[in-house]
Protein backbone atom coordinates (compact mmCIF):
# COMPACT_ATOMS: atom_id res chain seq x y z
CA UNK A 1 0.00 0.00 0.00
CA UNK A 2 1.69 3.43 -1.22
CA UNK A 3 2.05 5.55 2.07
CA UNK A 4 0.32 9.17 2.07
CA UNK A 5 2.50 12.14 1.61
CA UNK A 6 2.67 15.07 4.62
CA UNK A 7 2.39 18.04 2.43
CA UNK A 8 2.43 20.94 4.81
CA UNK A 9 5.50 22.95 5.58
CA UNK A 10 6.50 23.93 9.43
CA UNK A 11 7.38 27.04 10.27
CA UNK A 12 11.29 27.87 9.96
CA UNK A 13 12.52 27.37 13.28
CA UNK A 14 11.72 23.92 13.35
CA UNK A 15 14.63 21.82 15.34
CA UNK A 16 16.08 18.85 13.65
CA UNK A 17 17.99 15.62 15.87
CA UNK A 18 20.52 13.33 14.57
CA UNK A 19 19.73 10.04 16.69
CA UNK A 20 22.05 7.55 15.70
CA UNK A 21 21.94 4.00 17.08
CA UNK A 22 24.29 3.28 19.29
CA UNK A 23 25.97 0.24 21.38
CA UNK A 24 27.82 1.19 24.34
CA UNK A 25 29.62 -1.09 26.78
CA UNK A 26 31.82 0.94 30.10
CA UNK A 27 33.82 -0.53 32.05
CA UNK A 28 34.86 0.36 35.80
CA UNK A 29 37.54 1.64 34.88
CA UNK A 30 35.44 4.85 32.64
CA UNK A 31 37.03 3.11 29.46
CA UNK A 32 34.31 2.76 26.97
CA UNK A 33 33.40 1.11 23.75
CA UNK A 34 31.19 2.27 21.33
CA UNK A 35 29.71 1.12 18.03
CA UNK A 36 27.15 1.45 15.78
CA UNK A 37 24.12 -1.32 15.78
CA UNK A 38 22.38 -2.41 12.54
CA UNK A 39 22.55 -1.49 9.17
CA UNK A 40 20.11 1.96 9.41
CA UNK A 41 21.84 3.76 12.54
CA UNK A 42 21.88 7.22 11.36
CA UNK A 43 18.27 8.23 12.39
CA UNK A 44 16.95 11.41 12.46
CA UNK A 45 14.29 13.44 14.57
CA UNK A 46 12.35 17.03 14.07
CA UNK A 47 10.49 19.31 16.46
CA UNK A 48 8.49 21.15 14.27
CA UNK A 49 5.88 23.59 14.27
CA UNK A 50 2.92 25.20 12.00
CA UNK A 51 0.86 27.82 12.20
CA UNK A 52 -1.43 29.10 10.36
CA UNK A 53 -5.73 29.14 10.63
CA UNK A 54 -7.68 26.81 12.20
CA UNK A 55 -9.21 24.96 8.98
CA UNK A 56 -5.00 24.32 8.22
CA UNK A 57 -4.20 23.16 11.86
CA UNK A 58 -7.45 20.84 11.75
CA UNK A 59 -6.49 19.18 8.36
CA UNK A 60 -2.66 18.36 10.02
CA UNK A 61 -4.05 17.08 13.17
CA UNK A 62 -6.74 14.85 10.78
CA UNK A 63 -3.97 13.63 9.25
CA UNK A 64 -1.51 13.01 12.36
CA UNK A 65 -4.51 11.51 13.97
CA UNK A 66 -5.53 8.84 11.05
CA UNK A 67 -1.90 7.92 11.79
CA UNK A 68 -2.39 7.03 15.13
CA UNK A 69 1.13 7.37 15.96
CA UNK A 70 1.54 3.80 14.21
CA UNK A 71 1.43 3.69 10.93
CA UNK A 72 3.99 5.90 8.84
CA UNK A 73 3.73 8.51 6.34
CA UNK A 74 6.02 9.64 3.71
CA UNK A 75 7.56 13.41 3.95
CA UNK A 76 9.43 15.88 2.41
CA UNK A 77 11.69 17.42 4.53
CA UNK A 78 13.17 21.39 4.32
CA UNK A 79 16.58 20.15 3.34
CA UNK A 80 14.18 18.96 0.19
CA UNK A 81 14.74 14.92 1.36
CA UNK A 82 11.88 12.61 1.20
CA UNK A 83 11.92 10.42 4.57
CA UNK A 84 9.84 7.42 5.85
CA UNK A 85 8.32 8.94 9.45
CA UNK A 86 6.10 8.15 12.76
CA UNK A 87 4.48 10.48 14.44
CA UNK A 88 3.93 9.11 18.30
CA UNK A 89 3.12 12.48 19.87
CA UNK A 90 1.92 16.40 19.11
CA UNK A 91 -0.17 19.38 20.53
CA UNK A 92 -2.72 21.93 19.64
CA UNK A 93 -2.87 24.94 20.57
CA UNK A 94 -5.49 27.68 19.99
CA UNK A 95 -5.52 30.77 21.17
CA UNK A 96 -6.82 34.52 20.88
CA UNK A 97 -6.97 33.56 16.98
CA UNK A 98 -3.63 32.25 17.24
CA UNK A 99 -3.52 28.15 15.84
CA UNK A 100 -0.64 26.09 15.94
CA UNK A 101 0.51 22.42 15.91
CA UNK A 102 3.95 21.09 17.41
CA UNK A 103 4.90 17.69 16.72
CA UNK A 104 7.67 15.61 16.53
CA UNK A 105 8.68 13.24 13.40
CA UNK A 106 10.34 10.60 13.83
CA UNK A 107 12.75 8.67 11.12
CA UNK A 108 11.95 5.14 10.45
CA UNK A 109 12.97 2.71 8.08
CA UNK A 110 10.44 0.10 6.84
Amino acid sequence: MEKRLFKWHPKFQSRKTFKPTISKQVFDDGYEMRMTSGFNWRRFEWNLTFEGARELITEIEDFLFEHGGKDSFKWISPDKKEYTIVCEDFNVGRDNGSNNLTATFRQVFE
